[in-house]
């Protein structure tokens, strides 16, 4: 399971070219760059960062500042609104790319005794934004972005991936010199999930979709799974029990 907030040490902290209200922090260890309130920061300071995709709860005042762009609530049928987050995004400001939200370690007294690495995740009450769309999506039957019939929610005896992102791990070129591994690239897409059980099944968004995920048309089951991309027509060969995407 991914940190999605963490204790770390600043880097460095560099003001951004023609502003004079804002600045731009790295990690130590990390890849991230994070833009940041002039001279909040300077490198040595200990702070609590979260990931992207991280869901913060929206009743603790201490993300309050963030509610005008990043709340996002749930509502049910009548308008009640049943949940609450604020979700942390990529942003891009005065053309700089900004991954994730830093604060001082001194805004949280409960982190008292906590060292550089620690996962806070759980004390904080972080959850991960996907995990939450899905149990919203699953609680109020809403349509999800994939087209086609609903079966069922994602099987719990298929393990989901959960794959630690790059800009964690800034210094492992140097921890992996000498050893053999292998490189591999993550696509953009719709990601899926093929069950050839009993019941062949297409899975996507943590539901199952009997027939069509996004623009694939699931053509039939055998040792190879045909896919084809209605956009275009194309038809490619997915093989059983893999997670594919689609760029």
């Amino acid at each position: 399971m991914r940190k999605l907030a963490s204790i770390v040490t600043i880097a460095t902290a560099d003001p951004i070219p023609e502003t004079d209200r804002l600045d731009v922090v790295t990690l130590n260890g990390k890849a991230w760059r994070i833009v940041t309130g002039r001279n909040e920061f300077r490198p040595g300071d200990r702070a609590v960062y979260f990931e992207i995709d991280s869901a913060l709860p929206a009743d603790d005042e201490r993300y309050a500042f963030l509610h005008d762009r990043c709340l996002r609530s749930w509502s049910d049928k009548h308008g009640k609104t049943i949940k609450q987050a604020v979700r942390i995004r990529t942003v891009k400001l005065r053309g700089v790319i900004s991954q994730g939200l830093v604060m001082p370690v001194s805004a949280f007294p409960e982190l008292t005794g906590f060292s550089e690495g620690d996962d806070v995740t759980t004390v904080l009450r972080v959850e991960h934004f996907d995990e939450i769309q899905e149990q919203m999506r699953a609680m109020l039957d809403t349509r999800t972005r994939s087209t086609g019939r609903r079966e069922g929610n994602f099987p719990t005896f298929i393990p989901k991936t959960d794959e630690e992102r790059i800009q964690n791990l800034a210094d492992w070129p140097e921890k992996l010199k000498g050893v053999r591994w292998e490189v591999t690239e993550k696509n953009d897409g719709s990601s899926m999930t093929v069950e050839n059980g009993e019941k062949p099944a297409v899975f996507s968004n943590g539901e199952c979709r009997a027939e069509r995920l996004g623009n694939w048309r699931i053509n039939g089951f055998s040792s190879i799974l045909w896919g084809r991309n209605t956009a275009d027509g194309e038809s490619v060969q997915l093989p059983l029990f893999a997670r594919v995407t689609r760029k």
